[in-house]
């Protein structure tokens, strides 16, 4: 349907200062137009009388593709045997999981709590052709990724030799080889030092055989993104992620 027109719904578009106003909102061809521009013989007309017409949520950060959330459904079998819901074809496909949803459900549901887009914040390079095959099969909503590279050997093997602009090409080329959105730190470095020494490393902490921080690896990929001028320019969970009184790391750069 190219035409909608909703009707009669309290609008909240704060940018344009509208703050419950009872509106028309028409849409064509995939923009907001003015009602008049609606041909109602064609149109599909809403009624959101006593409902709230405003723009989509949007959720940055939320688990919901990849191999881990499938590591969680395999963890969790009884969730699917236990809750489906038969689909309703050819308006929904059939919907299960509670503790982790299947991809119809993960739409249906964002959609349900309008929402318009989110994002899969964490995706391994290795793994994210598989994200994006159930990205695909999420209906309604708009997705994006997040390409994990706290602990990507490459990315290191660069800080440590201080190689800026190469460090920054091979982060363009790795976006534009995943089709993911922005890039994104876990506990930087850990991996790493998680493999040689069976621990973790925290900010100022120096990483096993390259010899660099955590806040080193957060500096430079950060200053790749703005050299890169990315949107979204760096997406990070500092270290000792998951352990009490974590928060000290987290504001220790910023002080």
């Amino acid at each position: 349907m190219s035409e909608i027109l909703v009707k009669n719904g309290f609008v909240y578009d704060p940018i344009n200062g509208i703050n419950g106003e009872v509106l028309d909102i028409a849409v064509k061809d995939g923009k907001i137009v003015d009602p008049s521009q609606i041909d109602l013989s064609k149109a599909l007309v809403v009624d959101a009388r006593g409902k709230v017409v405003m723009p989509g949520g949007i959720d940055i950060h939320s688990h919901i593709a990849g191999p881990k959330v499938n590591l969680g459904r395999l963890m969790r079998p009884e969730d699917h045997y236990l809750t489906n819901r038969p689909h309703d074809l050819p308006r929904r496909r059939a919907e299960t999981g509670l503790t982790v949803p299947n991809v119809f459900r993960i739409g249906y549901d964002y959609a349900r709590m309008g929402y318009t887009l989110v994002v899969e914040p964490a995706t391994p390079p290795i793994g994210t052709r598989h994200t994006h095959e159930e990205l695909d099969d999420i209906p309604v909503i708009d997705k994006a990724a997040f390409v994990l590279v706290d602990s990507n050997w490459l990315a290191l093997d660069l800080i440590a030799e201080g190689s800026r602009e190469l460090l920054a090409a091979y982060l363009a080329w790795l976006l534009s080889a995943t089709k993911t959105y922005a890039l994104k730190l876990v506990d930087p470095g850990s991996d790493v030092a998680w493999v040689i020494t069976g621990r973790g490393v925290d900010l100022d902490e120096q990483i096993p055989v390259y010899n660099i921080t955590p806040r080193d690896i957060i500096r430079e990929i950060g200053s790749a993104a703005q050299m890169l001028n990315l949107p979204h320019k760096l997406h990070v969970h500092c270290n000792r992620l998951g352990y009490p009184g974590n928060y000290l790391t987290t504001l220790r750069p910023w002080r």
